[in-house]
């Protein structure tokens, strides 16, 4: 897929019509922070896997009833309420693969590069990143602050339309060697690159996990949010105008669950067992 201005128009899709799709983004940084003394070793790369929802579940519950994970075999008599949620992770995981892979490989890459030291302390790492067809040149900058670490990610290409010059895609700041952070996504083609959406990852009394909220468009304020606490996962959906929160949620040893969305079961809770069968909600 190559970077055009439709694919970025992606990122303002409403969450709500899109049933948890994940419009996905990078950045967010502090301009008041200060420079510790020892700057000698660059800031650590937060982990790309933390911003990667874990949907294996529903490919392993599939399995699990005889079929391979690419096909959908649910028993839609016995198993509405699997079905469903299934549909809605099938979904969210088209979406957050077409807006999460261009900047989270961009962004890995610099863990097979080596960063230069600047007469301002910071780190800067230099490569090429090819996408769908796209070459883009990029420069990674992170410098070390009291608190942790401050990042940007600016993008070169002429294979874009239109051409990008050292183009900031996103800023942000890690904390606890990149376990904590927050980052702003740009709408990279978009005129006047608009800052779109703001991704967070952490830990927190849930569990880890890996927040994105709405900056720009009609649905600014809409938060869609995924929680791990091995055996539990869940994601959450909650509507800033309309006061609504959706979720879903599985226990992977267990292999219980439930869904809770406004358009269907009426809107109430609705569970599947161990074996992915409908029953009451206790």
């Amino acid at each position: 897929m190559r970077l055009t201005r439709n694919a970025h128009r992606l990122l303002l899709i409403p969450l709500a019509l899109l049933l948890f799709a994940l419009p996905i983004v990078l950045g967010g940084c502090s301009d008041d922070s200060t420079t510790p003394e020892n700057t000698e070793t660059a800031p650590e790369l937060p982990d790309p896997a933390k911003l990667e929802f874990d949907l294996s579940f529903f490919d392993d519950a599939k399995v699990a009833h005889g079929a391979s994970p690419d096909e959908v075999a649910f028993d839609t008599a016995s198993q509405l309420h699997f079905f469903n949620a299934g549909l809605r992770v099938i979904f969210i995981r088209g979406i957050t693969q077409i807006m999460l892979t261009p900047p989270v490989a961009a962004f890995g890459l610099a863990w097979n590069s080596l960063p230069t030291l600047q007469e301002d302390n910071s780190w800067i790492w230099v490569y090429t990143h090819v996408y769908g067809g796209d070459e883009l040149q990029v420069r990674l900058r992170g410098l070390k602050v009291e608190e942790g670490a401050e990042w940007q990610m600016r993008v070169s290409s002429t294979a874009t339309d239109p051409p990008l010059d050292n183009q900031l895609w996103f800023s942000g700041t890690t904390q606890d060697a990149g376990a904590t952070g927050d980052w702003t996504f740009h709408g990279l083609l978009m005129d006047d690159y608009p800052e779109v959406g703001q991704l967070a990852w952490g830990t927190d009394t849930a569990g880890e996990y890996l927040s994105y909220t709405v900056l720009h468009g009609v649905e600014t304020g809409n938060t869609l949010a995924y929680h791990r606490d091995v055996p539990d996962h869940s994601i959450d959906y909650n509507d800033a105008q309309d006061v609504n929160q959706w979720f879903i949620r599985w226990n992977v040893t267990a292999g219980t669950g439930s869904l809770m969305v406004p358009n269907y079961n009426g809107g109430e809770e609705a569970c599947w067992d161990g074996d992915q069968n409908d029953t009451d909600c206790e």
